[in-house]
């Protein structure tokens, strides 16, 4: 069975909404988030004169803030995954796998239909669910409107689920393949590696190594609207708009967002996200990657397929890694330098990428093995404490030297002048009354 179809407007942005929503239920983001916006509006007092509002403010302050976090993370998705879901694709079922094409890449990968974990229809779309770790998920999507009727559907769908007691293998005729390569890699990847690699490619995006990304511009646009949300509920409330407040909100957004993109990457954390299941576990097993003139050529434990060198930017090269990205920061394949024989091997690998239309850089991303102790901890808290203490008492002295400025010399002024117009009219009285003498 093949389908051939390009998604509609609607179909995308139902897609991504459902989608992050599920994401930050699955991961618990909204319970951390119902709590950060209780803390910080919900126990504000309400002003009981500002009517409504004012009384229901506890109620209405967390699911306000709810609501603008998860419409920025939809609205992040959208921009992010925009170019590829407006590609045109086919799905082809047979022999128990997926073959998902996409026509204007040129991109082939092919899926295991005995590893989809569920398929539902929600909205538009036929939900094809694919698990990357216990917690992470990944979609191949179907447009019911490829269906004539509700029955030619249930066909679909009992035809898939055939194709799933089915049990192919993901492998080709490597030994063609690699015959046919201009380079070939071969390795396996271990787990202690994917933690390694991955807190490495987290940090090369984090530190922007590769250059700015829409992600900065997202993340300030952020702050901006996080700004205009605390004017809101000051103007809401019924009471006037504390500069202070605005001033201390703006520079402390400002300072968490610098903080989180200097901070570097810590391998512990990301074990501790694999213990949660939150890292991504269906890469880890053996690679294969053949080079040729058309592409790359891949296959891991959980797919296989093809990537153009057009759909490939960068090739950057840390102490021990070799990494290749996409234009969006993406690191899609990656290996350790020690499978090179030596480094004029290394060196001329390096330049047939360049010859295939990729960056080289040289990195030296962030990364920690371990937290640093406790009592650097408490002492990086304390000044953080202090930071703020200091950003909010010179919020507060610019408040008052504003209020002074619009409210007492305006006042000084009028008082000047109604004293000089006293003294001038009871002047020009007494000059009447001794000429009239």
């Amino acid at each position: 069975m093949e389908l051939r179809f390009k998604y509609t407007v609607w179909e995308r942005v139902f897609f991504v909404s459902r989608a992050t929503i599920l994401e930050l239920f699955r991961t618990r983001v909204v319970l951390i988030l119902l709590g950060a916006a209780w803390l910080i509006m919900g126990v504000l007092p309400g002003n009981s004169d500002a009517g409504f509002y004012g009384a229901w403010l506890p109620l209405l302050g967390p699911v306000l803030f709810l609501l603008v976090v998860v419409l920025l993370a939809i609205l992040s998705n959208l921009v992010v995954l925009r170019q590829h879901l407006k590609e045109e694709r086919t799905i082809c079922i047979r022999d128990g796998k997926i073959f998902l094409e996409m026509l204007e890449s040129k991109t082939t990968t092919e899926y295991l239909c005995k590893t989809v974990e569920s398929v539902k229809v929600s909205g538009p779309l036929i939900w094809l669910e694919l698990p990357l770790s216990r917690k992470n998920r990944q979609y191949l999507l179907i447009p019911t409107r490829k269906f004539d009727s509700r029955l030619e559907r249930g066909h679909f769908l009992e035809y898939f689920q055939r194709q799933q007691n089915i049990e192919p293998t993901l492998e080709p005729d490597t030994v063609r393949q690699a015959q046919q390569a201009e380079w070939y890699v071969e390795f396996i990847l271990e787990l202690d590696a994917w933690i390694s690699v991955n807190a490495q490619a987290t940090a090369i995006r984090k530190r922007r190594l590769l250059g700015h990304s829409l992600h900065n511009c997202l993340s300030y646009f952020a702050i901006m609207v996080g700004l205009v949300g605390v004017l809101v509920l000051e103007v809401g409330r019924g009471e006037s708009v504390d500069v202070a407040v605005l001033i201390f909100a703006g520079v402390f957004m400002v300072a968490i967002c610098q903080y989180i993109m200097h901070q570097p990457v810590r391998e512990d954390s990301l074990r501790r996200q694999q213990k949660w299941g939150l890292l991504r576990e269906d890469v880890v097993g053996s690679w294969e990657l053949f080079f040729n003139e058309e592409g790359i050529d891949y296959m891991h434990p959980s797919a296989s397929g093809r990537m153009m060198w057009n759909q490939m930017k960068w090739l950057a090269e840390s102490d021990d890694w070799i990494f290749m990205f996409t234009p969006k920061r993406q690191a899609v394949f990656y290996f350790e330098k020690a499978l090179f024989e030596n480094d004029n091997k290394r060196l001329d690998f390096v330049a047939y990428c360049q010859d295939h239309g990729m960056e080289y850089k040289r990195i030296r991303p962030m990364v920690e093995k371990k937290s640093p102790p406790l009592s650097i901890r408490v002492i990086k808290v304390m000044a953080v404490i202090m930071g703020m203490v200091v950003i909010l008492f010179i919020g507060m002295l610019i408040t008052i030297l504003i209020r002074f400025a619009i409210k007492e010399v305006p006042y000084e002024t009028q008082k000047q002048y109604v004293e000089s117009t006293t003294s001038k009219s009871i002047m020009t009285g007494w000059m009447k009354e001794s000429s009239s003498m």
